[in-house]
């Protein structure tokens, strides 16, 4: 197993195995070295192997790294590295993506944090809509715009909508 060997080096024995557990990495290996080296050179190793660790990620890496420098100066890095990890996020399409980035945009960024914390709500959201996420957090009250409050009021929604 030469490529275990390559990464234990660069990224340690826990990183290794963690990439070589995700099925895109190995069956792209060649093309998501480099990226790895990029990520980890600007974000550290830690936070490189994030993305990289999630098959939705490997698929897309090329779509969604155009996309890192406009996420990063939305959200930061960590919040970057959470969005571009998180396997509801990276599936989205173009459209998906558009309202996405105007919700996160019009959000207050620790909220936007928050909420980018549970992979429960971000499903939600995704199922219901950015478009109307955006709307539910514009007329949200300051208790509505917690993590808790904003997951009951996409449930709400949710329910209002069946």
């Amino acid at each position: 197993m030469p490529i275990f060997g390559t990464l234990s080096n660069t990224v340690g024995t826990k990183n290794a195995v963690a990439l070589l557990s995700t099925g895109s990495f190995c069956a792209r290996t060649d093309t998501l070295l480099p990226v790895l080296d990029r990520l980890s050179g600007q974000l550290g190793t830690e936070s490189a192997v994030r993305p990289l660790s999630c098959d939705g990620f490997c698929v897309r890496e090329g779509e969604l790294m155009a996309k890192f420098p406009e996420i990063q100066s939305v959200l930061g890095e960590k919040g970057a590295v959470r969005v571009l990890s998180n396997p509801y996020l990276v599936t989205m399409d173009a459209s998906q993506w558009g309202e996405f980035m105007k919700f996160v945009q019009n959000a207050q960024p620790g909220d936007t944090s928050s909420y980018l914390g549970t992979v429960r709500l971000v499903g939600k959201c995704k199922k219901v809509g950015w478009g109307v996420c955006s709307e539910l957090y514009r007329g949200a009250s300051q208790h509505q715009k917690t993590r808790a409050g904003f997951e009951g009021l996409v449930d709400a929604y949710a329910q209002e909508a069946l």
